[in-house]
């Protein structure tokens, strides 16, 4: 009896020792997972430098709404009666049945510039202070240059307060592009376009804002925290050397002197002077009386011939529904955990890590 009691522990035992085992190989197994996991994460592999890009057919899609909704409020009967009366029969069964005839000539066969219907192409720009979606700006403006008809157009959703001159000044040369290669360009403004917003709305051939929207301020700026006094007050002295006399004027820890601050003054009205230029290219307006940086809501930015129009992107694109095929175009990059967690800084970091550059904003 006791040998077959010691026999039983033995054996209980050594399963437990088995099942240990095989839970701590479990366990070394899962974490090793994990670890790649992250790993492959982390590190970008070679298909997250391809942008993917997409497209939403517009027309399409509140077509497929206002089905929907018939749908749901009309009998069967009547349903079917009104999908029959949103298909052209005539054209369908027309080119449905459509014969090889012998005599047509090649240039009826051959498609013309008349027969393809016209396309409105919409992009977005929410921009932040350092105009990051100029990254996406530039590529999605070159596919429509690839693609794109004479009687193409191109409407650009635009919501910025401005930011950096050297971005700004990026995003709005994209938009000339365009303009360039005689693609009617229209900018809709439904919540603000200021400063380096509205040097890239100015580029527009027309420009709409919804009535409260904020437009204007055409003026430039340059504000940094200077704490030259608190170390001179701790014995805390700071040396900068430079090669040319205005090589850095006011610096965040320099002392600011008379002349620095003059200086840099002189740069900020040249900057001005270059927006104003920029502005006055495009939009025939009183720039003494614009060029304030000022901004003002959408009604009072008409009158001052800031915007060519009232109204908001939404109505604009249905109005274009009818006459377009309207393609919504949006290009994004997909990122890894390491970008998502390195590339993500607060606005007031970027906005500090501008100024100790000593970059200007629109």
């Amino acid at each position: 009896m006791e040998k077959l009691i010691s026999s039983s522990l033995w054996i209980l035992k050594s399963l437990a020792d088995v099942a240990e085992f095989g839970l701590k190989a479990l366990i070394v197994v899962i974490s090793f997972a994990l670890c790649v996991l992250i790993i492959k994460r982390i590190r970008p592999s070679e298909k997250s430098d391809k942008k993917k890009l997409k497209i939403e057919n517009l027309k399409k899609q509140y077509e497929k709404y206002t089905h929907q909704f018939h749908q749901k409020t009309m009998e069967k009967k009547e349903f079917k009666n009104y999908l029959k009366e949103s298909i052209n029969q005539d054209s369908f069964w027309k080119n449905f049945f459509k014969k090889d005839n012998s005599k047509e000539s090649a240039e009826e066969k051959k498609p013309t510039e008349k027969n393809k219907d016209s396309s409105l192409f919409v992009l977005s720009f929410e921009g932040d202070i350092m105009a990051s979606q100029v990254k996406n700006l530039r590529e999605e403006i070159s596919i429509i240059l690839n693609i794109a008809q004479p009687k193409d157009e191109v409407a650009l959703l635009l919501e910025s307060r401005g930011g950096s001159v050297s971005h700004y000044g990026l995003a709005a040369n994209q938009l000339q592009r365009l303009r360039q290669n005689k693609i009617p360009l229209t900018v809709c403004v439904d919540k603000m376009a200021g400063s380096g917003g509205y040097l890239m709305a100015c580029v527009g051939n027309e420009i709409l804002a919804s009535p409260f929207a904020f437009v204007g301020s055409i003026g430039v700026l340059l504000g940094l925290p200077n704490i030259y006094e608190f170390l001179k007050k701790h014995n805390i002295s700071y040396e900068e050397f430079t090669a040319g006399k205005y090589k850095r004027t006011v610096t965040p820890l320099g002392q600011i002197t008379p002349e620095k601050r003059e200086k840099l003054q002189e740069q900020l009205e040249l900057v001005h002077q270059q927006f104003k230029n920029f502005v006055q290219k495009y939009r025939k307006i009183d720039l003494e009386e614009v060029a304030t940086g000022e901004a003002w809501l959408a009604e009072t930015a008409l009158q001052k011939g800031l915007v060519d129009k009232l109204q908001c992107s939404d109505d604009y694109i249905l109005e274009k529904i009818k006459t377009h095929n309207v393609y919504k175009i949006s290009l994004k990059q997909p990122q890894s955990l390491l970008e998502k967690l390195t590339n993500k800084k607060p606005l007031a970091n970027q906005a500090l890590e501008e100024l100790l550059q000593k970059d200007c904003f629109y």
